[in-house]
């Protein structure tokens, strides 16, 4: 079985959702809250970040070894899974949370330029699902 497209209407959060045709891997981004795991767990959440980052190699020798194609989704916020460079700007997925519901959005061109000049999906994509004030947290809590 392969799932091509992830279409999803008044569904938990997502009261519209088109995925557009999906690849052989598929990571999902997004901001706490946004509905990352109503679809799928996060790896990152009950393994090491060392297997973490090793993931991406596992996945590939995984895909490469079968006689057909093996599909894979990944719902994540880990720096250590995404900073791998093997993973084309194409095969990330990033939720938007809005008035709305929750939409989907891959890079826009800026940040397939930003992929183009080397730098991975880490470095582009997370900064964008990042809760708003983050850095400020340590701030806020008493000494």
């Amino acid at each position: 079985m392969r799932i091509t497209r992830i279409q999803l209407k008044n569904w938990l959060n997502y009261r519209k959702l088109d995925t557009g045709e999906l690849g052989d891997r598929v990571f999902i981004i997004g901001p706490n809250a946004a509905g990352k795991s109503n679809l799928l767990e996060e790896p990152e959440l009950s393994l090491n970040e060392d297997i973490v980052r090793q993931l991406p190699k596992v996945i590939h020798r995984i895909q490469s070894q079968g006689k057909t194609s093996r599909q894979v989704f990944i719902t994540t916020h880990s720096e250590a899974l995404l900073s791998d460079r093997s993973i084309p700007p194409e095969e990330v997925l990033r939720l938007i949370t809005t008035p709305n519901g929750t939409e989907i959005k891959g890079p826009d061109e800026q940040e397939k330029i930003m992929f183009a000049s080397g730098m991975n999906a880490a470095e582009v994509l997370l900064p964008s699902v990042r809760p708003p004030g983050v850095a400020q947290l340590h701030l806020a809590l008493p000494l």
